[in-house]
């Protein structure tokens, strides 16, 4: 009897410190003046995400990926987001994260608006 409750009294405290549970995992892009590093994004359908983006550059930047944020679960940083919940718009030495289930499978397309024109523009796949 003792050893069943502490079997028990375990499987409580491992449930309660989310052991076993799936973490979120780190996906981090970085802006530079005119490019995303990386420039292409793969994630997994169903699974949960805390997506970084850092502004490295000098430039304010924006990650804004309209039909992605519409399709993928926002589960918290979305005050971090514009009021629309299509982009993120990071300062110069800003850093921004929103943390998401991935969408359905499919290609999303990814930009910064306001550098798009020189190429500032990448793919956010979910497998």
């Amino acid at each position: 009897m003792r050893l069943a409750t502490c079997v028990v009294a375990a499987g409580m405290l491992a449930v309660g410190l989310g052991v076993g549970s799936a973490a979120a995992a780190d996906v981090v892009v970085k802006t530079v003046d005119d490019r995303f590093e990386p420039a292409q994004i793969t994630l997994e359908h169903g699974k949960p995400y805390r997506l970084r983006v850092e502004n490295v550059g000098k430039d304010m930047h924006e990650f804004k990926a309209p039909a992605f944020f519409a399709a993928a679960k926002i589960t918290g940083g979305a005050d971090a987001m514009t009021p629309d919940h299509t982009e993120l718009v990071i300062q110069p030495g800003q850093t921004k994260e929103v943390e998401l289930i991935a969408p359905a499978a499919g290609s999303y397309a990814l930009t910064c608006p306001d550098h798009d024109w020189d190429d500032m523009v990448g793919t956010i796949i979910v497998r």
